[in-house]
């Protein structure tokens, strides 16, 4: 599992570098796998692309001209969706770019280069180049509001840094989520992790919009669920963005961040549905079973699986 180095201090007060505590964590079971620091950032910049020209010697090429504030960089680029007067990320030469935590780019020095006969001081990035995502269709765009030459590190809260562990079957009841963990690292030091945490509640009565049935009661002793209504859906909060991204995960809408973070927070797993998408408009049927041979699942992001007994 992916954590988050902020998260984990956050909540268990450790003051550790992210190098003694992955050596205390070995020393007591635990195998990391993985730092990945995106803190490198610091020499990716907010830029405004100026002027765009074909590249003379390459067809699918063209030359950049980049205002990151103090200066105005020639960059050669090949995504298909940079347009005058958009504000970009901009990795300056010397710039480390950092693997990502959601996969996808394994990281990699920024130099400048001469490509087919032109120079290129520099490089516009994708998200999976800076580590913040899996998307490498184009050059990710910033909001025109971000101010040029600031580090895009600044703007994206990303002073943080994916710790990866290896989490033993043994350790899975109490160790895969933050909360777990920071308990981990707090009895390390001889302290307790203080979590504030009061719950949902109860609903005062049963809902009659919602139907559960669970086929095998030994392998899914309790399920419950609720209905939420009035719910707005949204991109979540930056720092919500942040802690997912860190811990491996892929932000998709505040309603489906809010069951990932709930599930790396307290290693509680959950699941949202669109009511309208499984009800007939007033009830709705949830029924837990086995999957049959051969049965096929679209997932969130579209693609389908075939599954097994």
């Amino acid at each position: 599992m992916k954590y988050s180095y902020n998260w984990l201090k956050e909540l268990s007060g450790t003051k550790m570098s992210v190098e003694k505590l992955a050596d205390n964590l070995m020393l007591h079971s635990f195998e990391i796998e993985g730092i990945d620091k995106l803190e490198n950032l610091i020499d990716v910049v907010v830029g405004e692309i100026m002027e765009i020209s074909k590249h003379p010697n390459a067809d699918k090429l063209r030359s950049a001209k980049v205002n990151i504030g103090k200066e105005v960089l020639q960059i050669v680029c090949g995504a298909p969706n940079i347009e005058v007067g958009q504000r970009v990320p901009v990795a300056l030469v010397g710039a480390k770019l950092p693997a990502s935590p959601l996969g996808g780019s394994k990281g990699f020095e920024i130099k400048e280069a001469e490509i087919r006969g032109v120079k290129s001081f520099g490089m516009l990035c994708a998200e999976d180049e800076l580590g913040l995502g899996t998307d490498h269709s184009g050059i990710m765009i910033l909001k025109k509001n971000a101010k040029l030459g600031q580090p895009i590190a600044k703007i994206f809260g990303l002073d943080d840094v994916s710790i990866e562990i290896d989490v033993l079957a043994n350790r899975g009841h109490d160790a895969l989520s933050h909360v777990g963990m920071a308990r981990e690292i707090a009895a390390l030091e001889g302290k307790k992790v203080e979590y504030d945490y009061d719950g949902l509640g109860v609903a005062k009565k049963k809902t009659e919009a919602l139907l559960i049935e669970v086929k095998d009661k030994n392998l899914c002793p309790r399920y419950v669920g609720a209905v939420m209504k009035g719910i707005t859906v949204e991109d979540s909060p930056q720092w919500i963005q942040n802690r997912l991204k860190m811990s491996g995960i892929r932000p998709i809408n505040n309603i489906v961040d809010a069951t990932n973070y709930v599930m790396l927070e307290l290693g509680q797993p959950m699941h949202a549905f669109d009511f309208d998408k499984i009800s007939d408009g007033q009830k709705a049927n949830i029924i837990v079973r086995k999957a049959a041979k051969g049965e096929k699942l679209k997932l969130l992001d579209e693609s389908v699986k075939e599954l097994g007994e």
